[in-house]
């Protein structure tokens, strides 16, 4: 019967060609707006880190030294940071910043220099974050004259070749690569997701803190202190707080013991009069740290709900042409019902006839989220690196085409089930 319904489904489709192109037009359009701007939350909303969540964590602490609100600093000064990283408790420690500066191949005939974004940080980094290398490794130490450079930049640099044992120019100082990374897509980038970094891609270009340092290569990030510098070098000592610093803790028990030393090391400088702010520090795990910080755009979250009524609305369309395909065929339902139809094989026949059409919906629907999401991007190019569609998502956008045509098409179905065998063929 499932072969018999589905030969009539088609036989349907074809004697009504322009009904059912406008029901399948209909519902594509709903849930190709709607699954354009479910792709966009699911990137904004998911762990960028899955296996390892739940050991890394984000450091807030409240030792500025000045009066300020109840809550810790999302960054850290030079000081503190040092101060976690030496008290042996984590696994490893990331201490970060972001900068820039033009890059060109040492010994190119051609002066020209790309501006490149660079993250300045610590050797366990790479690691910690799990980032993928195609050739080298990560820096050997804090303070070595080498950097590691992105996919990207390693193709604009050296036409993608192994670049290891390279000298390139990085802000007018001489640095040997170390390692290469393969394309590395961290949506969001967790690592840092103020100052709307979060979805900007990981940087062209690793390199050694302390060597940043040394360079100085400025903070391009938000920062605060209560002392005057000239260099980067002197934040070491001032009190300046522009670092992100993340931790590996592995289990519970080495939790607690980072987050008793952060409260005993915070109280121990507030005994010693450097600040006088209440002990409050937070451990935030990555998923907890996204969340704390709203990744989720809310106006994303808001056209997704936008999106969701006008499918709801594209339902109700496509359910009053289904209704309208229904009514006009009551004579041929009420003839089959006369030489022996059941409702109920009136139903699954149309359930059948639905799904036809669903498929066909979803089809054109994964197209149209797929144009949606590229003319998003051509208006708003800063939401190109969260418009993916992944496989995930082409199926359950799938999915929904299929339920949303099922859906239009069962009160229809229910008032033909309700035909009156007589009266349709007395008339």
């Amino acid at each position: 019967m499932l072969k018999y319904y589905f030969k009539l489904s088609l036989y349907n489709l074809k004697r009504a060609p322009v009904l059912y192109t406008l029901v399948i037009i209909t519902l594509a359009i709903g849930v190709g707006a709607f699954v354009a701007n479910l792709a966009m939350i699911k990137t904004m909303a998911s762990d960028p880190i899955p296996s390892k969540s739940g050991q890394l964590f984000h450091v807030s602490m409240n030792t500025y030294p000045a009066n300020q609100n109840q809550q810790p600093l999302d960054v850290t000064r030079y000081t503190d940071a040092k101060a976690i990283m030496d008290s042996g408790i984590p696994t490893k420690t990331a201490i970060t910043y972001r900068t820039s500066a033009y890059t060109r191949v040492a010994d190119s005939p051609s002066l020209t220099r790309y501006a490149s974004e660079i993250r300045a940080t610590t050797k366990d980094f790479f690691l910690m974050m799990n980032a993928p290398f195609l050739f080298g490794q990560g820096f050997s130490d804090d303070r070595a004259q080498e950097v590691v450079l992105s996919f990207k930049l390693n193709n604009t640099l050296f036409n993608g070749q192994n670049s290891v044992g390279k000298t390139i120019e990085v802000g007018g100082g001489l640095y040997k690569v170390a390692g290469v990374l393969e394309k590395w897509d961290l949506r969001p980038m967790f690592y840092h997701v103020a100052n709307g970094l979060e979805f900007q891609g990981t940087e062209s270009i690793f390199a050694p803190l302390e060597t940043a340092l040394d360079a100085n290569w400025f903070a391009e990030v938000r920062s605060t202190s209560t002392d005057n510098w000239d260099s980067m070098g002197e934040t070491r000592t001032a009190n300046t707080y522009y670092l992100q610093t993340w931790v590996q803790l592995d289990t519970v028990d080495q939790a607690q013991k980072m987050q008793d030393f952060l409260d005993n090391f915070s109280q121990k400088l507030k005994d010693q009069g450097q600040h006088p702010n209440p002990i409050i520090n937070h451990l935030d795990d990555v998923n907890q740290w996204l969340t704390t910080n709203q990744v989720v755009d809310k106006r994303v979250l808001a056209f997704a709900i936008a999106t969701g009524l006008f499918l709801a609305v594209c339902i109700f369309n496509a359910s009053s042409l289904l209704l309208a395909r229904y009514s006009s065929a009551n004579f041929e339902t009420g003839l089959k019902r006369a030489l022996g139809a059941s409702k109920k094989q009136i139903m699954h026949q149309g359930l059948v006839e639905g799904l036809v059409a669903g498929a066909l919906a979803g089809l054109l629907s994964l197209a149209l989220s797929w144009l949606f999401l590229r003319i998003s991007t051509q208006l708003l190019p800063d939401l190109a690196t969260i418009a993916v569609l992944d496989g995930k998502i082409l199926l359950c956008g799938f999915a929904i085409a299929l339920f949303t045509t099922l859906l239009s098409a069962l009160y229809p179905l229910f008032r033909a089930g309700q035909t009156s065998i007589s009266a349709e063929l007395k008339g």
